[in-house]
């Protein structure tokens, strides 16, 4: 049985949330699932119910990087995946350089674009 790491920044429920908790109920009946998040809520309750182990790390929730990368090394060194899936931005920098530093295969998947709004700003501030 093979050991997947989720990261994430909020326990919140949004898109990356509910795609986190379909691939961990997809995943969980095969694989060894760890879920790292930084905040309690809807989503660790969820996790929790299927039987997933849940950390919390309020430091993924900060712009404390190295707070975060060190937590998350140690943690990544204890459970010993064999893959690191990281959602959301801040999460997932500290979680994929943790990756690295332990060696570690990493993955992380987009679920926003957080400049989408930039270009029609530039247009109408700019008149670009």
């Amino acid at each position: 049985m093979s050991r997947i790491v989720y990261i994430i920044t909020r326990g919140d429920i949004g898109g990356a949330q509910k795609h986190l908790l379909s691939l961990v109920e997809y995943f969980r009946d095969s694989h060894d699932i760890t879920v790292i998040v930084g905040s309690e809520g809807p989503m660790t309750d969820s996790s929790r119910a299927m039987g997933v182990q849940v950390v919390i790390l309020p430091s993924l929730n900060s712009l404390n990087f190295i707070k975060s990368i060190l937590a998350l090394r140690s943690i990544i060194k204890r459970t010993k995946p064999d893959l690191i899936h990281t959602h959301s931005s801040l999460a997932s920098l500290s979680g994929r350089i943790a990756a690295k530093l332990t060696g570690v295969k990493s993955l992380y998947t987009v679920h926003g674009w957080q400049f989408a709004n930039l270009e029609s700003w530039l247009k109408t501030n700019l008149q670009i």
